[in-house]
């Protein structure tokens, strides 16, 4: 497991909660705009012990959710997911630390399109609390940004200009409700 400066998180394995959880990223288009989307099947479980914390998780590609069916398509191809030969995109963490604050910053293994890079992430940790199950809760909140090309992303389009449709940076943006199991 990694380890974690000071953690907030009380021991033991907590899975996630599919309602208030998502995972998404954001991409510049045409060099005025946002892109977005979401992914609506999202997994993750986080462990936390005497030697430290660790989070992994995974969306499934082809849960793409965009607010045009095209796009969603062309999303799915061999030009970005690839959902037919890598149906998940995967994240294992290999450090979180926590600050006395909340502040989380998190490093981990990526995995895209069977290419895997180290990224690091930062956000907030809150709770816990426990919810209307009784249940103790933990929420995660992280925001990166990675380059597409380095997951072999590479499609673009000529704007008329000579620039390019899509950016290259995406910011990946997750929000984790985790349940004590």
């Amino acid at each position: 497991m990694s380890t974690a400066t000071q953690t907030k998180i009380p021991a033991g394995t907590y899975g996630i909660d599919t309602v208030h959880s998502s995972a998404g990223f954001e991409v510049t288009h045409n060099e005025i705009s946002t892109f977005r989307g979401t992914f609506t099947d999202v997994d993750a479980t986080l462990e936390s012990g005497d030697d430290g914390i660790e989070l992994t998780g995974a969306v499934k590609a082809e849960s793409i959710d965009v607010d045009y069916e095209d796009q969603r398509a062309h999303l799915l191809s061999p030009e970005f997911f690839d959902v037919q030969r890598h149906p998940e995109v995967r994240f294992a963490s290999t450090d979180i630390a926590i600050g006395d604050d909340g502040s989380v910053e998190l490093r981990g293994d990526l995995s895209i399109n069977t290419i895997t890079k180290p990224i690091e992430a930062s956000g907030q940790v809150k709770g816990p609390v426990v919810g209307p199950d009784n249940n103790e809760r933990i929420a995660l909140d992280f925001e990166t940004v990675v380059d597409r090309h380095d997951f072999g992303m590479g499609w673009n389009m000529d704007l008329p200009d000579g620039r390019k449709v899509l950016g290259d940076d995406v910011k990946l943006i997750v929000h984790l409700e985790l349940i004590q199991a």
